[in-house]
């Protein structure tokens, strides 16, 4: 796949889709292979993961027959385990049973056949460029001259707009975020500062230099910036681990502790908090020490 490293598609899911008539009544069955990523690059995962042996069973199927999930199925002479039943959506996925694509090619006796490649997030749909469905065609039209691409219009627009929302949501909250976490930290350097004016007047006083004290201040601070990362780090995973398989059900499987993080947060804490308070100790230091004493 590194010839297509260059394409605009992304999340290759070979997929095949076939109407039976199963405990009387129609159904789609679905056969999802693992997704493939032409640029080789590791990316999380944009639909479910089946695992051989199981199913995904709609909302409709799953509320008409009482299927519940652990259950066991018997499509066509085969039993699968019901991995999941899934969210009502109003549309044909609801009375639709997921499996392994492998598996169910076997079943119907279409081994080796798909009908439909999906891409997922493969382009951004953006007034400022090339129509992205003429893009795709183009690039797929170097490997599979014979096929039909499609696009979902009204999800792709609907994806990227939310994308470009988001995007803007969150720059303008994490700005204030820090914003206030960069006063909340030179306002408690200040007020330790000022607690410590006698004992800065003293040192002073004996002959230690201000770079000295100062040093003592801004030590203090990355150390509370290198806590406070670990904690932070710590914090937030364990709460991802615990919570995010509830909320992002799709992508559970690919929910994991990204150490990168915790670097650039050891590295980047400590600095921000030293910068904070660097201000309040100048304040502090430069202040003559007679002065200190005499208040004392």
């Amino acid at each position: 796949m590194g010839i297509y490293k260059d394409f605009s598609f992304a999340h290759l899911t070979a997929t095949l889709h076939k109407k039976i008539v199963w405990n009387n009544r129609e159904v789609v069955l679905t056969g999802i292979a693992p997704e493939i990523e032409p640029s080789e690059k590791k990316k999380t995962a944009m639909i479910f993961s089946i695992e051989p042996g199981t199913v995904y069973v709609g909302y409709e199927l799953a509320k008409d027959m009482q299927i519940r999930q652990e259950d066991s199925i018997n499509i066509f002479n085969r039993y699968f385990k019901v991995k999941k039943t899934l969210s009502e959506t109003g549309s044909i996925d609801d009375i639709r049973i997921y499996g392994v694509l492998s598996e169910f090619q076997d079943l119907i006796g279409f081994k080796g056949k798909i009908n439909e490649i999906m891409a997922l997030n493969c382009l951004c749909v953006s007034p400022d460029e090339n129509d992205p469905l003429e893009i795709l065609r183009e690039q797929l039209d170097q490997v599979l001259p014979e096929s039909k691409v499609i696009m979902n219009t009204t999800i792709a627009n609907a994806r990227e707009k939310q994308r470009h929302m988001l995007e803007k949501y969150f720059a303008l909250v994490t700005t204030f975020v820090i914003f206030v976490i960069a006063v909340w930290i030179a306002t408690l350097a200040m007020m330790n500062a000022r607690e410590r004016q006698k004992e800065i007047g003293i040192l002073r006083a004996i002959g230690h230099n201000g770079r000295k004290i100062a040093s003592l201040f801004i030590g203090k601070a990355l150390i509370i910036g290198i806590v406070s990362a670990v904690l932070g780090f710590a914090t937030g995973t364990i709460l991802a681990l615990e919570f995010g398989p509830g909320i992002f059900k799709i992508t559970a499987g690919s929910i994991k502790p990204i150490y990168s993080i915790l670097i650039w947060s050891i590295i980047a804490a400590p600095v921000f908090s030293a910068i904070a308070t660097f201000l309040p100790t100048l304040v502090a230091i430069l202040k003559d020490p007679a002065i200190t004493l005499r208040k004392e």
